[in-house]
């Protein structure tokens, strides 16, 4: 089999039965990264890491020589908490979920920013920034780089406007141990059309001047099943939601980007003929690289907003139809 093209494709894969198994699952999906969970990700204690399993990790990492690989942090974090006892819990979660991807040689630890809450979008934005400079003083000279990702906004979330992300990096006290993770499911849902070449080449504009393309550490390529502005955290496959393909070819064409991790978290399943969907989304994203024809539906048409600016609304009939429907559906641990 001829050598492939580098391109940082992966996705997020189970671990169940052992770390080493996401690493093998990749690299027989023709996968050049993969996303994890170090422990279970809905429980505050976890269990130590197990040697022979973390050695059979390093092994495999090894022989791939994969260097970009990423970790998702627990939903339960929550940093930008007004809650003092929740806020202590998720800082020590984090400190945790930082030394276990340096423990497993795993670059990118990806976190949701939180929630403010009941308290100010200012005072959630502080409470971070405590927080991460917190986390980093404790991991201080690991390789390990914090990402923050961006939200679908609406409530009192953090992250839904690049604002958000531009403002927590200039405040803290070690920048260079903190980035972004761009999630074009996320960005659309808060707001920030990218559906057609002019309007996402305007979005990376504006999120290269206010949070920095230099920031910008890894993606999560997933569609949306729901429009611009709908703050609805639905993933797609691509090509089958209302984010533009034009999105996902300007990310897979970027040179800026050819060596970005860019991570799948679209659903774990597959079609009726025994196809795995991760394998039918790396197809669609590789040929938009090549400006290839695909077998990916069309997409809904709408009106657009201006482009590069987020939108507050819905667009109408916003879920799509799948060409065929998944045999059966695995979770992913």
């Amino acid at each position: 089999m001829p050598a492939m093209k580098t391109d940082m494709l992966g996705s997020h894969l189970s671990v169940a039965g052992g770390y080493v198994n996401a690493l093998r699952e990749a690299e027989r999906l023709g996968m050049q990264t993969v996303q994890i969970f170090t422990k279970n990700q809905r429980q505050w204690k976890a269990s130590p890491m197990d040697p022979a399993a973390m050695n059979d990790w390093l092994t495999e990492l090894h022989r791939l020589k994969w260097t970009q690989t990423v970790s998702h942090a627990s939903y339960l974090i929550n940093l930008a908490t007004p809650a003092d006892e929740h806020f202590a819990k998720s800082i020590d979660s984090m400190t945790d979920e930082v030394e276990r991807a340096e423990a497993l040689e795993v670059r990118y630890v990806v976190v949701h920013p939180g929630s403010s809450l009941d308290s100010s979008e200012e005072a959630g934005i502080d409470r971070l920034v405590k927080a991460l400079d917190e986390i980093t003083k404790r991991t201080r000279g690991f390789n390990a780089i914090i990402c923050l990702e961006t939200t679908v906004g609406g409530g009192n979330q953090i992250g839904g406007r690049f604002e958000h992300l531009g403002a927590i990096r200039q405040r803290l006290a070690q920048p260079e141990r903190v980035g972004t993770c761009f999630d074009t499911c996320h960005v659309t849902a808060a707001g920030y059309d990218m559906s057609t070449a002019k309007a996402v080449k305007a979005v990376f504009e504006q999120y290269d001047a206010i949070v920095g393309l230099d920031h910008l550490l890894c993606f999560h390529l997933n569609d949306s099943k729901f429009g611009v502005g709908s703050h609805r955290d639905r993933h797609e496959h691509i090509g089958l939601g209302e984010v533009g393909l034009p999105c996902f070819e300007h990310i897979m064409r970027s040179r800026k980007f050819a060596r970005t991790p860019k991570i799948l978290e679209t659903e774990k399943a597959e079609t009726d003929d025994g196809t795995p969907w991760d394998t039918i989304n790396l197809r669609q994203l590789r040929a938009l690289a090549e400006k290839r024809k695909t077998a990916a539906g069309p997409r809904s048409k709408a009106a657009t907003p201006k482009a590069g600016q987020p939108t507050g609304r819905k667009k109408a009939g916003s879920q799509t139809r799948k060409p065929s429907q998944p045999r059966r559906s695995r979770k992913t641990t």
